[in-house]
Parts: C-alpha cells; structure tokens; sequence
C-alpha cells in the first residue's frame, strides 16, 4: 500500500500528540477580569479562607474606583486580602494592585507582611513566593500605588490574591483597593506521568501511570503486607529510605517510583530499662533530664516517658527531656521508661532533683531584658535580614551585651545531616560536624542556621565589615552555644547548619535568610518539627554567645558524662543552659 505525503504527515502530529501532552498558550494578557474577584477581611492566620465577600470592583478595569475590604474596620492584626478566584486553571507570569486612596483618617493600607499567595483549588492558600517591586511601604505613602508581584512564571492556578495585615500599629483599621489585575493564560496546563510500582509483600497507592500537572504535587503511600516493613523506596534510581510516604513537589518532569519490602524485624521484647538519669540543668521553674539510649532490634522504634512522682511528665524521641511549670526550692522525684512495640521497660531508679531558688535568673527576666537591649543602638547589621518563613526583610541583629548577639524571626525546620527524613529537599550533610567527625542529626542535635557568606559580596564585592550579620566577623563558629526563646521556654542549641545558594527545587534560599534551626530544637520548644508542614512564622528569640568558652563538645548521640567530648550534644547544650541566663542576668544587673 502506498502512504500518500499528506496521510503520511497526519499520522506523524497523531503519533507526536499521543506520546507528549502540550498546549499552545494565547499571548499572555490581564485575565483577572476573566475571573470573579473577591475581598476577604478578619482573618486569623495569613492562610485562612474566612470572611470572603464578592468584590467585583477589584476586576473591573475601572481603575479609580476604591474598594473598601471592612468599611467597618477590623480587629487588631487581622488579615485581609484581595484577589481572583478562575474557573479554569491559569498560567501567571505577574499580578499587580493598586492600593487605594488612604482616608484623613489614616485607614486603607497594610500595615505589615503583604505578599502574594496563590490557590490551586480556590480555598486552600499558599505563599508565593515572588518579590514585589516597589517595596509596599506599610504606611500611607502607598495611596494610589500600583506595586507588581513577579517570579517564577506558575501554571494550574485557580487563584492569586494579595493579602497583609492591618492594624499592628494604631493606624490603619482597613484596607481599601482600586484593581487586582493578572498577567498570564487561561488554558489546560502540560501534564507529566509518575510511574509508580511496588514489588512482592506490599503495595503503593496511587499506581501505575499517575498524570500530574505541571506545577502541582502529588503524594504516595506505600504499606506493607502484615509480617513486612518498607525495605526502600526508589525515586528516580535514587533512593530515599524505608519511607511509608513520598511527596513530588512542584512537578515539572516525568518521574518513577518503587518500593521494595523485606521481612519486619519484630519487637520480640520490650526494651531495657534506660540507665544513666540525670539532670544536667535547673532553673527556678524548670528541670532539664537526660539518660543513656537503650539498645532495640532493627525495625524498633523506640519512645522514652519521663514520670515525676509517679505521674507521666513528658514523652520523648530522644534521651532528654524539659519538665517545665515547677516551683523554686523544690525537690522532684524523677523516673523514665522505654517503650516499643513490644512493651514498656520498668522504670528506672527514681532521681530526685531541686530547683534553683527565685533567686536565679528566669528564662522570663532574661527574655525581656534581651528584648529591652534590642535597639537602633546596638544594631549590627545595616541591611535587613530576611525572615525564612514569612520571606519579609524585617530581621535585625543586635549585640544586646559584648560578644553577644541576639535576633527574632522564624523557625524553618532543617531536618539535614546524618538522621534520615522524608523530606524530599533533606541533605545528608551538614556545614559543621560532632566532636566524632559525623554530620550533625537533625532529630537528635537541637542546632540553629546562620547565612554562610557576605550576601553582598557574593557578586565579587569585597565590602568590610559586611552590611548582613555575618558570623565570621563576630567570633562565631560550629558549635557556638546559643539560647532560643518561645512561647515561655528556652533551650540551648549549637551553630549547626549555614544557609546559602538556592540548592533545590522546593526552596528559596538565601544567605541573608535568619529563622531556621534542626528538628530536635523545634520539638523541644514544642513547635511543629515536621520538615514540610511545620515551623512558625514569627516569635523565635535566638541569643548568640560568641567566642572560644561557648563552643560546644560532644557528639550526637554520646553517653559519655555531660560537658564532655564524648557526651551528647543536646545535654551539653541543656548543661549550659541556666550558666547563660545567669550569665546575662549579670551583665543586665539585673
């Protein structure tokens, strides 16, 4: 049979578009009219979806009109926010607004925190994280502004909107907006397929071809049959670990994974009883615990609950503890067990322990008294820093006593170094080591990030000092002790972990960046520690102290005695603890 030259080209486009899913996208224009705009107002948290109203001003292309979010005003530090909510999916490469006209009464700007966040299913939001040019002032300079968010072009939007807080200050009850206007496409987006498979003794859900947008994300499980544990999980011939399960990010490629399972490693029996109890720091108000590791069959997992009198106190993944809420001047009777899923072991010997008298310094005195020394004064750097969660530059640093140095931000979580983590950006490395050579743990070593140049020399400059704090400059090095204060407690953690060049797909990462410490420091502050979905945005007091008598020994998981090179990081940090507040206390007169 003879194939004709135009059946020959038709079969060729059939073949092409059967192997590869695209879209040929219309030139890029305002869509935000294409949309419905709306206005929300009295929200909580800068992620909420409540008090949402139709605003269809916001869209109009009338752009002299103001739109008033909460004519009534709102109530101290509320969010609210303005925006466009598609139907079908859009392709963004900027978002404009223009503010509008400020009253004589002072109201209609965001008064802190505005950025853009974007929607993929019209209700649940997310940071963008895109820069906005000119910088909004957060004051009524911004009146009839017009201010652009740009970034990384993004695909399968369903929605933008610009959202800040109002009424920090005593100013600005409100915000009032002229326009939301969108430059992109609507259209289907590129699509990618993740093929998934699992071998004998388990599966993975979803299976097979997975089709995923470009841009969105898309989560497996993987599960075991009864008598079999998760052997590895492979990624794109890499693999990841025993993981039951795995997140791709921001798909932009084709992609593959497996899973493997062997044989579990059954808790026959409960583990030991744990040994060693000790208490290497108090306070008026606080004890801090540690003990020695108790040794569990591979596959065990295994828990620590500390009882005071005979009451469970607190529950632990590693081998210390804070009990905090106590009285001063008094004794405490102190055990801990180990469980797995075999059982619990028996107590241990019950330790007593005093608290220091009022007379000690209290995370609380301390806290403010840093808080009062964090003037204009004794600021060190002269470019702000940028906060890791929120992404504002609004971070400073300031030498609030001599060699030390003190700043409030964020927490990220860095779950880096030698312990595993399901996080897909995890590194198995870290910038500074333990007394043994090892990269730090992240679950196991409470340790803070610092930025690991002179971002403003990164372009060949050779400015000096530099205009970011800069640890080098400030006799600070690994393991360089530090106090991290929230929400009423305090803990002692170690310089683990620098921030530098963006290194994965899912981060922004920056060496100006300051509100970052390892999963062991967040738990025990009791903030979320997961690597993905935890952290918090603002609160976190880190108090540096520089110089050789502050730097750290020890390793991360030792059981050698506390202070030494052979004893764990985290209790040494814990020991050091109350030798710092009384330190500052001192240097405050307090």
């Amino acid at each position: 049979m003879t194939i004709k030259p135009v059946q020959a080209m038709v079969a060729l486009v059939a073949l092409f578009i059967s192997f590869y899913h695209f879209t040929l996208y219309a030139a890029s224009s305002n869509i935000a009219p294409s949309g419905i705009a709306y206005g929300w107002s009295g929200m909580t948290s800068s992620t909420a979806n409540t008090g949402r109203v139709a605003q269809p001003g916001l869209n109009d292309n009338n752009l002299t009109a103001d739109i008033d979010l909460q004519p009534n005003g709102d109530h101290v530090g509320a969010w609210e926010a303005a925006g466009v909510i598609w139907s079908t999916a859009a392709n963004l490469t900027a978002v404009d607004f223009i503010n509008g006209t400020v009253t004589s009464e002072d109201d209609g700007f965001l008064t802190a925190n505005c950025r853009l966040q974007f929607s993929t299913d019209g209700v649940t939001w997310t940071n963008s994280g895109w820069t906005i040019h000119p910088t909004y002032p957060n004051s009524a300079a911004a009146s009839g502004k017009t201010y652009t968010f740009s970034g990384t072009p993004v695909t399968g939007i369903m929605g933008a909107r610009v959202v800040g807080q109002v009424r920090t200050k005593d100013t600005s009850y409100h915000w009032i907006v002229k326009e939301v206007q969108a430059t992109g496409t609507i259209g289907p987006v590129v699509s990618y397929a993740i093929t998934a498979s699992a071998g004998a003794n388990g599966s993975i859900n979803p299976s097979g071809s997975v089709k995923v947008n470009q841009g969105a994300s898309q989560s497996f499980g993987i599960t075991p049959v009864s008598g079999y544990s998760v052997d590895n999980v492979t990624v794109d011939s890499s693999g990841v670990g025993a993981v039951n399960n795995y997140t791709f990010l921001s798909v932009a490629a084709n992609h593959t994974i497996s899973a493997t399972f062997r044989v579990a490693s059954a808790c026959t029996t409960p583990p030991a009883m744990p040994t060693g109890l000790a208490s290497p720091a108090q306070t008026s108000s606080s004890v801090n615990l540690s003990w020695n590791a108790v040794s569990v069959p591979s596959g065990c997992t295994v828990t620590y609950n500390v009882y005071k009198s005979g009451s469970s106190a607190a529950t632990s993944t590693s081998t210390s503890a804070i009990i905090n809420g106590l009285s001063p001047s008094t004794a405490y009777s102190f055990t801990v067990a180990a469980s797995d899923a075999a059982g619990t072991s028996a107590q241990s010997p019950p330790l007593s322990v005093t608290t220091s008298s009022s007379g000690s310094y209290t995370p609380e005195q301390i806290l403010s008294a840093v808080q009062s020394h964090m003037t204009s004064s004794v600021q060190v750097n002269t470019l702000p820093h940028i906060n890791t969660m929120t992404r504002a530059m609004n971070v400073n640093v300031y030498q609030v006593s001599t060699g030390v140095f003190a700043y409030t931000s964020s927490m990220a979580i860095d779950d880096d170094g030698s312990d595993p983590d399901p996080d897909p950006d995890h590194q198995n490395q870290t910038t500074w080591q333990d007394s043994a050579g090892a990269q730090l743990g992240a679950h196991h070593v409470p340790f803070y990030v610092l930025g690991d140049d002179c971002w403003d020399n990164e372009n060949g400059g050779h400015i000096t000092p530099c205009p970011h704090f800069y640890y080098p400059e400030h006799n600070i090095t690994g393991l360089q002790f530090a106090l991290i204060f929230y929400n009423g407690n305090v803990i002692g953690a170690v310089f683990g972990d620098t921030q530098g060049t963006d290194i994965t797909p899912t981060s922004n990462n920056d060496s100006r960046e300051l509100g970052e410490a390892s999963v062991e420091a967040a738990s025990l502050l009791g903030i979320p520690s997961s690597g993905t979905t935890g952290g918090v945005d603002n609160g976190v007091t880190v108090v540096i102290f520089s110089g050789p008598e502050w730097v750290l020994q020890g390793t991360n998981q030792g059981t050698g005695p506390v202070g030494s090179a052979t004893g764990s990081l985290n209790g040494n940090a814990q020991a050091l603890v109350q030798k710092a507040l009384n330190t500052l206390g001192a240097a405050f007169g307090l």
